[in-house]
């Protein structure tokens, strides 16, 4: 069975990956998502926001992010919603990262965005989100999310 191609940073599966080669490094694949997060090759008006996972915050983050972008975009009022608390409860953490470095602006914090592996984009263009809802990924469909979490819990 031939693998599918995958973001190397994230790891999902996507119609749309993004080939990058800085310098004399290798060339890297991502998903939109990652891409944004880890090059500047976009411009972006996003806020920065500290994301706490202990292990791979930008990966998990990227996830979390494609999944918040679903659910917006969901006819499902539910799933909107509650993408909407999650995203409410990360921009709090623009404030931190607004009193700490003096702005939570992408284009003032690039630098220490490519330094500091848990400081995150954490909103995106409107166009990166139409196009990432438009991707054929391996998200399932946000209707579906609820049953998939009940399998997952009652195992």
């Amino acid at each position: 069975m031939e693998k599918q191609p995958c973001c190397q940073l994230c790891g999902i599966v996507t119609d749309k990956l993004y080939r990058f080669q800085e310098d004399e490094q290798p060339e890297r694949v991502y998903c939109l998502v990652c891409f944004e997060q880890q090059t500047d090759e976009l411009a972006t008006d996003s806020t920065v926001g500290y994301y706490g996972v202990k292990r791979h915050p930008r990966a998990s983050f990227a996830l979390l992010k494609r999944a918040m972008i679903h659910a917006l975009n969901s006819p499902d009022e539910v799933q909107q919603n509650k993408a909407k608390r999650v995203l409410r409860k990360l921009s709090e953490s623009a404030e931190l990262i607004a009193d700490t470095y003096g702005s939570n602006r992408s284009d003032d914090l690039r630098d220490v965005l490519g330094r500091q592996g848990r400081l995150v984009l954490l909103d995106s263009e409107k166009d990166i989100q139409q196009q990432i809802s438009a991707e054929k990924d391996g998200f399932p469909d946000a209707s579906q999310w609820a049953e998939i979490y009940s399998r997952r819990v009652n195992k």
